[in-house]
C-alpha cells in the first residue's frame, strides 16, 4: 500500500494474448518444485517491477481449470527479461517480455 514494492501480472503471451482460457506457460511438478516453461509479454512497467504474479498452467488440457499462480519476486530466480518493446507510450511504462525456460519454481512460490 506505500509504493515502495511493484507488482505486474504476467498473464499475456505471444500467440494467445491475455485470454485465461488458452495460456500455454506450463507448470510440471517434479517432487518439491514445479519446472516452468514458457514466455509472457507486454508486462507493463516490466523493467521496473519487483514482485511478479506469474500465471501458468498444471494441465494445459484442462483450460481456465488447469490454471495454477505463483508470486515470485525479480531476482530470486533465473528467469530471464527478454527485450524491452517500443511502443509509443511513458518511459515509466516500457512493456517487458519474461521467458521462463525450465525455471525451478519452488512449492512454496505457489499462490493459493
Amino acid at each position: 500500500m506505500s509504493g515502495d514494492i511493484t507488482s505486474g501480472v504476467l498473464i499475456t503471451e505471444f500467440d494467445t494474448g491475455s485470454d485465461l482460457h488458452a495460456v500455454n506457460a506450463n507448470a510440471v511438478l517434479n517432487e518439491d518444485v514445479y519446472i516452468i516453461t514458457g514466455a509472457k509479454t507486454f508486462i507493463t512497467s516490466g523493467q521496473l517491477v519487483d514482485l511478479l504474479t506469474v500465471v501458468t498452467k498444471k494441465d494445459l488440457a484442462a483450460g481456465a481449470k488447469g490454471t495454477i499462480l505463483f508470486l515470485v519476486e525479480v531476482g530470486t530466480l533465473s528467469f530471464e527479461k527478454g527485450m524491452k518493446l517500443k511502443k509509443l507510450v511513458s518511459r515509466l511504462k516500457i512493456p517487458q517480455i519474461y521467458y521462463f525456460n525450465n525455471v525451478m519454481m519452488p512449492l512454496e512460490y505457489l499462490l493459493g
